[in-house]
């Protein structure tokens, strides 16, 4: 939203860089005033490889309000064009997230392709401190979504579907307060609701920069296959948008 500039103008706290924030979230305001706000403003990042190498990645990631700070993988085809394949232990991407608005007090969303070699109970897609998506503690080949709260309390909503393996498979999941929802290619396959908000949700000891790890938990990488095409909403998106996503 427009006042999220804003916000990130006052926290950045530097010169020139936070009137161009500042700036930019005016010149927001003033389009939403007059209804003509951009289309899809939520959208935070969105993080594909098509190029090839990782140094488009880490450019990628800057303007999109991130940054790759490390990362072992091989870039191999993906689902519209080129994935990093994550093959070893060594394999993973950490991603510091420099917004911290990623988890907004309306909902967050996040999507990505995968393509899996087979999923045990330590796999980790998807990692933050209080959102992961990893490996059913029980069934190979099935995932689980975890929400951490600042309490102690998860929420824990497991797909009761096997993913098949080597084929690309699309997952998003929407979190709005009291809702948790999870798609598979663009459908809903499970969903639950939950009693605390999205303002309780666990957080990183820095709240204005927000870690992100893919196919690890940012000490051990799990994850046997490829991932493509991550989007991340600041909002509790619908399932319209979803299959936009596809």
């Amino acid at each position: 939203m427009w006042y999220d500039y804003l916000v990130r103008g006052y926290r950045l706290r530097k010169g020139p860089e936070m009137r161009r924030w500042i700036r930019f979230g005016l010149i927001l305001t003033v389009l939403s005033l007059l209804g003509l706000s951009p289309s899809n403003p939520s959208l935070r990042i969105f993080v594909d490889f098509d190029d090839g190498n990782l140094q488009t990645a880490k450019n990628l990631l800057e303007e999109e309000g991130c940054a790759l700070l490390r990362g072992e993988a091989d870039i191999s085809d993906g689902v519209r064009g080129y994935a990093p394949d994550f093959i070893d232990e060594d394999g993973f991407y950490e991603m510091k997230v420099l917004d911290p608005w990623i988890f907004s007090p309306q909902g967050f969303s996040v999507g990505f392709w995968f393509y899996h070699r087979g999923i045990e109970k330590d796999t980790v897609l998807l990692h933050s401190a209080p959102l992961e998506v990893r490996g059913d503690p029980v069934y190979p080949n099935r995932i689980e979504v975890v929400l951490r709260f600042r309490d102690g309390d998860r929420e824990v909503l497991r797909l009761p579907l096997d993913l098949p393996e080597r084929e690309w498979i699309h997952l998003a999941v929407v979190v709005n307060n009291g809702m948790l929802t999870l798609y598979l290619n663009g459908k809903p396959e499970a969903r639950d609701t939950f009693w605390h908000t999205v303002l309780e949700l666990a957080r990183d000891e820095d709240l204005v920069r927000e870690a992100v790890y893919l196919a690890s938990d940012g000490e051990r990488n799990r994850f046997n296959g490829k991932l493509d095409e991550i989007s991340w909403f600041s909002k509790a998106v619908e399932e319209y948008d979803v299959a936009e996503l596809i």
